[in-house]
């Protein structure tokens, strides 16, 4: 899309200009990490050109924050009257969920966590100001389709959801996408029901923010969320909190969990047994810090 340029003042700050640029011979994020050809250290190059070095978008987050401060159930913002798809969604994949009784997963614990009265992420008992945070300038759909690459040069693309969110909101959604639509993706495993049990494995190891073991096949996709894990603090410096970030990664999950038309029944129902593990890893992890204030 071409477009023709020119400097204009406008006194609202609620209007955003937004630059439009062809991308001639890239390729997806996503596509470019599943390439068997794609190596760690040019996956770790790509990240610091996206995330850390100058104009990147530590900068951006940094610079473009609202003055007004939000508290962490901004997370869950216009996400209730998603519940009903969440609970379609488990009923739906009610027999595979019956296969891990073991899991005790339970949609009252979704539910409440949603909409802010669950045990200690309880919104009416969080009120100081530990638990409110400036909003930052996100993209909105910040999944690795929506990220190209020229050369190793990052660009952005499909910019419509740009608007202010809690710091989680792009890096939540950008390793969920990589790890239930990324993991074993054009494989019988991708489908298999096998599988679902060491996917939860990984999304432990997701929440509790630790580096996933390679595997041979899904490489790629792993060197990238192992790189988020171990910047996102240096990526949001002051806004990082873990259980806010297992909050964030939880919302992500049950959005995934009810798109039937482009994720299989067994990510679908993976999604929803990890979503109701970040909830509890969020309770407790709040719970220290409760108790310890």
């Amino acid at each position: 899309m071409r477009i023709n340029i020119r400097h204009k003042e406008f006194e609202n700050e609620e209007l955003l200009g937004i630059l439009l640029e062809e991308v001639d011979g890239g390729c997806t994020f996503f596509d470019w990490l599943m390439d068997k050809k794609t190596t760690e250290p040019q996956i770790i190059k790509y990240m610091e050109e996206l995330f850390l070095n100058n104009n990147s978008l530590k900068d951006h987050y940094k610079k473009r924050r609202v003055l007004e401060k939000k508290k962490f159930d901004f997370i869950f913002d216009k996400f209730d009257y998603r519940i009903i798809r969440v609970k379609k969604a488990v009923n739906e994949l009610s027999p595979l969920l019956n296969n891990f009784p073991e899991e005790n997963f339970c949609f009252a614990d979704i539910e409440s966590a949603i909409l802010g009265s669950y045990r200690y992420i309880n919104k009416s008992n969080l009120l100081g100001e530990h638990y409110q945070k400036q909003l930052i300038l996100c993209h909105g759909d910040f999944h690795g389709k929506n990220i190209m690459i020229q050369g190793t040069r990052p660009i952005l693309i499909d910019t419509g959801g740009l608007c202010y969110n809690y710091w989680c909101s792009d890096i939540s959604r950008l390793i969920v996408h990589l790890f239930i639509v990324g993991f074993d993706i054009n494989t019988i495993n991708y489908f298999n029901i096998d599988r679902i049990k060491q996917y939860l494995k990984i999304g432990d190891q997701i929440i509790n923010m630790e580096i996933l073991p390679t595997d041979d096949k899904n490489n790629g996709y792993i060197h990238a969320i192992n790189w988020l894990i171990m910047h996102a603090k240096d990526i949001y410096d002051d806004l990082f909190d873990k259980w806010e970030f297992q909050l964030g990664i939880c919302k992500e999950l049950l959005q995934i969990s009810y798109r039937v038309d482009s994720i299989p029944p067994t990510k679908r129902a993976t999604a929803l047994l990890i979503a109701h593990r970040c909830i509890l890893a969020a309770n407790s992890g709040l719970e220290s810090l409760v108790v310890h204030k």
